[in-house]
């Protein structure tokens, strides 16, 4: 879900990870793309192939079939794959949502599409993809009808960064970043359309008086859970440098959680709950490192997990044996981690992959049969990496 940097060596890559790839340019601006040129890599030989993968996310459907959504930035489309078979082969590839008007001699009409892309798959198998319109400002959704996608505004203006899309009761519910206002909002398609309400403005409380910021600027990195029939939402205050979690549902929304107050925190939420419990791995900004959350009554009790430099962002979490398993991003070396907890108190850490700059947009679901399957986006490469496996 993110702008890559077109210079990248290093930490400067960690930086790039920490922030272009996650926040656009965190300063909450439409994203104007850079021109993409291969990160540096241990065997920088090999030339892309593609220059697709941006703002990656992947769901299972009920075959077990991976789907990704993510962002052609050759066209500056929204494209969705389709994968089968094991080893997975993605031969559906679907031009969705953002492709220019060609009917005359100067393209017009179109939009840059594909912007933190995010899917989700319903009973029928029927995805549902949200994503930002770039050119004009506005959140986008999309869907497959039969043999042919439907696209169509959701909110226009100053919305739609951050995305994630979840189902309730079979209906999509989508979170967004309002830019303009600088709020958290929310998007429902019910019966007669679309519908959206705020769910925080933000405020300015304390530790945005001391950073010298004159206005609320919340609902970052927005990241959706359903459990049961509650909704959970995690995202950032910017304004006040905190991690905040929601609880509720459309027009029912309660702050249930906020931590922060003395250090930056909030960056890359991923909710996830086991055993009646709800937990957030997220990117502790001050120190730059992957913490894990425990969302209690008014507060989050809090815990490191990887305290190396650069690490935490892009998380994306699974259980297996009532252990988590967090992958992640170590931006410092340009490597995809891992996390699983080892039934004491503690997580075992290990790199899952070090070919190329990787871990970007880390997405991770489980099937059936109990195997991790995992996709993101490789840098090196300009294109998506998929891959199933065992602990």
């Amino acid at each position: 879900m993110r702008s890559l940097s077109s210079t990248i060596l290093g930490a400067t890559l960690a930086l790039s990870a920490a922030f272009t790839p996650g926040c656009s340019d965190c300063n909450g601006e439409p994203i104007i793309d850079e021109p993409i040129t291969s990160a540096p890599d241990d065997d920088d030989t090999e030339a892309p192939q593609y220059n697709r993968g941006y703002y990656l996310d992947m769901a299972l459907d009920s075959e077990g079939r991976p789907w990704l959504a993510f962002r052609d930035g050759e066209r500056g489309i929204l494209q969705v794959a389709r994968g089968a078979g094991d080893p997975a082969v993605f031969d559906t590839v679907w031009d969705v949502d953002g492709q220019p008007d060609t009917s005359g001699p100067i393209p017009s009409g179109g939009f840059e599409g594909g912007y933190y892309a995010s899917i989700v798959i319903d009973a029928n198998n029927q995805p549902h993809v949200a994503h930002w319109n770039q050119e004009d400002g506005g959140l986008r959704y999309a869907t497959l009808v039969g043999d042919a996608w439907e696209a169509e505004d959701v909110e226009t203006g100053e919305v739609g960064q951050f995305t994630d899309i979840v189902l309730v009761d079979g209906a999509p519910l989508i979170s967004y970043y309002d830019y303009g206002s600088g709020a958290l909002k929310v998007a429902r398609k019910g019966a007669t359309g679309w519908q959206d309400e705020t769910v925080d403005e933000g405020d300015v409380g304390p530790d945005a008086v001391a950073a010298e910021l004159e206005a609320a600027d919340v609902g970052l990195y927005t990241n959706l859970f359903v459990d049961g029939s509650t909704v959970w939402l995690a995202y950032y205050d910017r304004a006040n440098g905190d991690l905040k979690v929601a609880s509720g549902g459309f027009g029912s929304w309660s702050i249930e959680g906020t931590f922060g107050s003395e250090i930056d925190a909030g960056t890359w939420p991923t909710l996830t709950s086991d055993g009646g419990s709800v937990y957030v791995a997220f990117q502790n900004l001050s120190s730059h490192t992957l913490w894990w959350g425990t969302v209690t009554g008014g507060g989050i009790l809090t815990e490191v997990i990887d305290e190396g430099a650069f690490t935490g962002a892009d998380s994306s979490i699974v259980w297996d044996g009532g252990n988590a398993v967090i992958v992640y991003q170590d931006s410092q070396n340009n490597d995809a981690k891992i996390a699983v907890q080892d039934g004491a108190g503690g997580w075992t850490l290990s790199t899952h992959m070090a070919d190329g700059a990787v871990g970007f947009h880390n997405s991770l679901e489980m099937d059936s049969s109990g195997r991790l399957n995992w996709s993101c986006f490789d840098h090196t490469r300009t294109d998506f990496v998929f891959q199933r496996f065992s602990l």
